[in-house]
C-alpha cells in the first residue's frame, strides 16, 4: 500500500445525526459526513439552528462525552444529547455570561425583564452584577411563585323539580384513544363505526318518539316528547355534519405528527437514562 493512501482522509457515507438538548427539549436533524467531533461542530455552528454554546455532548452509540474535537465519530445513525455545563459561581466570563443568559432567555419576555435593572439591559450592566444575575436566576434555577388562591364556596344546589319521564337519550359514543407510553400528548379519534353505531341508536329512540307522538294525548308529556325529539333531530344533524371524510393528506400529516411525538418521547426517555447514568 503507497503512503498516498496510508494518508488519505477517512470518508463515509452521510448518516442522520439528531441533536437533542436536554435542558429545553428542542431537536434537530442534520445529514453529516462529518469524522470527528470538531468537524460536526463546525456544521452545527454553520447552520445556526441549534446552540450547542456551554453545553456537554455526549453521543448515544458508545454513550460517551465528546470532550475532545478528535473524538471520531459513529459510522452510523446516532444522537447527539446536549445537557448544560455545571458552573460554579464566579467562574464565567462576560462573554460566557452573555451566552448562558440569551440561552435562558430565548424569547420569553418574562425572563428578559429579569436581567433588566432600572432600564438598563444586560449590555449595560457590569460583569459583576450579571453575574449576580445568573447565579440568582439560571445557577440556582428560577423560584417558581405559586399564587395563593382562596377556595370558592360551594355552590348552592337548585331546588330539584320532578322531570316529565321521556326516552332515555344514548350515550355519547366514547372516543377511541391512543395515548403513547410516556404519556405525551394524545391522539384521540372516533371511529367510523362508532359513529355509525352512534346514529343508529338516537334514529332508533327519534323513530320510538315520532311513534309516541301520534298516541300521546297529555298535552305536557306532549310538549316535552317534541321537545326531546328536536333534540334528536339536532343531534343527528352535528354527527352528520361534523366528523367530514379524512383526506389522504389529513391522514398523512396526522400520521406524521404522531410518529414525531413518539419520536421525541423516545428521545426524551433516552436522554433521561443518560443523565440518571451520570448522576451515580
Amino acid at each position: 500500500m503507497s503512503e498516498e493512501s496510508q494518508n488519505a482522509p477517512v470518508e463515509i457515507q452521510a448518516r442522520k445525526v439528531t441533536l437533542w438538548s436536554t435542558k429545553n427539549g428542542k431537536k434537530a436533524v442534520i445529514m453529516s459526513q462529518a469524522v470527528t467531533w470538531g468537524e460536526l461542530q463546525k456544521e452545527i455552528n454553520k447552520a445556526g439552528s441549534f446552540s450547542i454554546d456551554g453545553m456537554l455532548a455526549t453521543e448515544s452509540i458508545r454513550r460517551s462525552d465528546l470532550a475532545n474535537i478528535e473524538a471520531v465519530l459513529p459510522e452510523t445513525d446516532f444522537v447527539i444529547f446536549f445537557r448544560a455545563k455545571e458552573v460554579k459561581s464566579g467562574s464565567l466570563d462576560r462573554k460566557g455570561l452573555f451566552a448562558a443568559i440569551k440561552e435562558f432567555v430565548g424569547k420569553d419576555d418574562a425572563r428578559k425583564q429579569l436581567f433588566i435593572i432600572d432600564g438598563k439591559n444586560m449590555t449595560q450592566l457590569s460583569t459583576p452584577v450579571l453575574q449576580e444575575l445568573y447565579d440568582k436566576h439560571i445557577a440556582k434555577g428560577p423560584k417558581s411563585a405559586t399564587a395563593s388562591t382562596p377556595a370558592a364556596a360551594p355552590a348552592k344546589k337548585p331546588a330539584a323539580s320532578k322531570p316529565t319521564p321521556v326516552p332515555a337519550t344514548p350515550a355519547p359514543a366514547q372516543p377511541t384513544t391512543s395515548t403513547t407510553d410516556n404519556g405525551v400528548g394524545q391522539v384521540v379519534a372516533i371511529t367510523k363505526e362508532a359513529l355509525e353505531a352512534q346514529i343508529s341508536d338516537i334514529t332508533s329512540v327519534k323513530t320510538v318518539v315520532a311513534d309516541l307522538l301520534t298516541r300521546v294525548v297529555n298535552p305536557a308529556v306532549k310538549s316535552n316528547l317534541e321537545s326531546f325529539h328536536a333534540s334528536l333531530e339536532t343531534n343527528l344533524e352535528l354527527l352528520n355534519g361534523d366528523f367530514p371524510e379524512e383526506s389522504d393528506q389529513e391522514r398523512e400529516e396526522r400520521e406524521a405528527k404522531l410518529a414525531e411525538e413518539e419520536e421525541n418521547a423516545r428521545l426524551a426517555r433516552e436522554a433521561d437514562s443518560l443523565l440518571k447514568g451520570f448522576k451515580k
